[in-house]
């Protein structure tokens, strides 16, 4: 998957979510979020490298 900073991103089904790792569509993220946050993904210049910040700009916009 390739993103740029200005695509949104529709929330996602979390396939799995670990300490430090969130797995989406076959995709593996890392992340310092913690579990039980409610979020919806964005475009991060990384896809594999969001970070809390980009998890925190979409709390609560999940499903």
């Amino acid at each position: 998957m390739q993103f740029n900073d200005q695509t949104p991103l529709a929330p996602v089904a979390i396939d799995s979510y670990t300490a430090g790792e969130i797995i989406i569509n076959q995709t593996a993220y890392t992340h310092n979020v913690q579990l039980g946050d409610n979020v919806a993904l964005f475009a991060h210049a990384s896809p594999h490298d969001l970070t809390l910040a980009d998890f925190q700009a979409a709390l609560h916009a999940g499903a």
